[in-house]
């Protein structure tokens, strides 16, 4: 009977080890010291108890293994998540190479956006409010395409939802036990405590970091009208407030993910004067800052299209055995992580502390806000957003444009 129960017990340490191993190398390196020396001493643990011994280390029973089993758990479950530093992987070429490539209508805002998303990774989403972000245009005009540039050049996680496949399980978490998330029951005790996340709350924890970006694809606003409820299950889901207070310690906490919604809709239809659900509407666009695409011109197309039609040569000529593989290309999650300079990041915060010196006054008139909330969101924003472009830039004698900061300052100021 006890050999059956030792075997038990084995079985659901196998399955811990087996459901974390795709996000070991994502942990810091003493939660990965912690976990192997748990697996270690159950494994020893577990084979004393086999021979009738008593392990030396602990745990000495069965019921410290399972102690330590529901511990194990808690790891993969992702607790103890850390936040990706893009800093430390960002390919500033190619960053700049993307931005560049928009139209100049977007181009201020997208590099504000974007430099915001790493800056949040430095320093968290309580410095200046989660990045989140709508992309908007026809099809064909390369939101897609944009976005897993974007990622690449990041050197970010990804995950990838379309709309239409998001159950209400899935944007909120639901509470009954699941054995894809529990311990299998074990002998004297009762199955495991985990809850049902849904497939947005699965991903963010296998991917392994806090701020992955989340992409939400064929978006369809119209759709959302017409089942209220479910609007409000997507503006707490954008509502990084809402994601942090729900969080309980089983429900994966979304506060720092980065949501990037795809849409072929017009956000300014839901926003016109004569809509009758308008103040409801630009309760949930207000939170999402908007680019639009705009139809590829004729040479990017053409680019494109000869850099598609070379690759689908390539890769025919290598199925085909007529030529040797291509290396293969580094993606993110085998991106090298750089140490941080530390020299850097000193010239960085006496450069912006320089600038918020510069622009107090400025600050303090465009204030409209009784408090002092607002004051102090735009000076951490700025810190944010020019601390990053000041450790990221390549010229030594590069400064940034005191009209980007002015706009920073009189939009957010009018917004409060």
């Amino acid at each position: 009977m006890l050999n059956n129960d030792i075997d038990q017990y084995r079985k659901a340490h196998k399955q811990l080890i087996r459901a974390s191993t795709h996000i070991a190398e994502c942990l810091p390196l003493h939660i990965q010291d912690a976990v192997r020396r748990i697996d270690n001493n159950v494994t020893a643990s577990l084979n004393a108890l086999a021979h009738g011994e008593v392990s030396v280390e602990e745990p000495k029973t069965l019921n410290e293994v399972r102690a330590w089993l529901i511990i194990r758990q808690t790891f993969w479950l992702g607790q103890a998540r850390r936040r990706a530093n893009f800093l430390e992987t960002v390919d500033i070429n190619k960053l700049n190479a993307l931005i560049a490539r928009q139209p100049d209508a977007q181009r201020k805002k997208l590099d504000y956006l974007v430099t915001d998303i790493i800056g949040a990774s430095v320093f968290g989403s309580s410095s200046g409010g989660r990045c989140q972000m709508l992309i908007h245009g026809p099809p064909g005009t390369g939101k897609s395409t944009f976005v897993e540039y974007l990622v690449d050049a990041l050197g970010a996680k990804r995950l990838k939802f379309n709309q239409e496949e998001l159950t209400s399980d899935d944007l909120m978490g639901i509470s009954n036990t699941s054995a894809a998330y529990s311990l299998p029951t074990l002998p004297g005790a009762e199955p495991g405590f985990a809850k049902i996340k849904g497939a947005l709350r699965d991903g963010v924890t296998k991917i392994g970091v806090k701020n992955s970006i989340v992409v939400l694809d064929e978006f369809r606003f119209s759709e959302l009208q017409k089942v209220p409820w479910k609007l409000s299950q997507y503006n707490a889901l954008l509502d990084p407030d809402v994601q942090a207070s729900s969080s309980d310690g089983d429900l994966e906490d979304l506060s720092e993910v980065i949501f990037i919604i795809l849409t072929n809709e017009n956000p300014a239809q839901f926003l016109s004067n004569n809509n009758p659900d308008r103040d409801t509407n630009a309760a949930f666009f207000n939170r999402l800052p908007a680019i639009e695409m705009a139809p590829l011109s004729k040479d990017i197309l053409e680019r494109a299209l000869r850099k598609h039609t070379m690759l689908t040569q390539e890769n025919a000529a290598t199925t085909l055995g007529l030529a040797p593989a291509p290396v293969s290309h580094t993606f993110p999650d085998q991106r090298c992580i750089r140490p941080l300079d530390v020299n850097k990041l000193e010239y960085a915060h006496r450069k912006v502390t320089g600038i918020l010196d510069n622009f107090s006054q400025l600050i303090l008139a465009e204030n409209t806000d009784p408090g002092a909330r607002t004051a102090q969101r735009i000076v951490r924003q700025i810190y944010r957003y020019a601390f990053v472009k000041y450790y990221l830039a390549e010229e030594e004698d590069y400064e940034v444009a005191h009209e980007l900061i002015e706009d920073l300052i009189k939009g957010a100021s009018a917004n409060g």
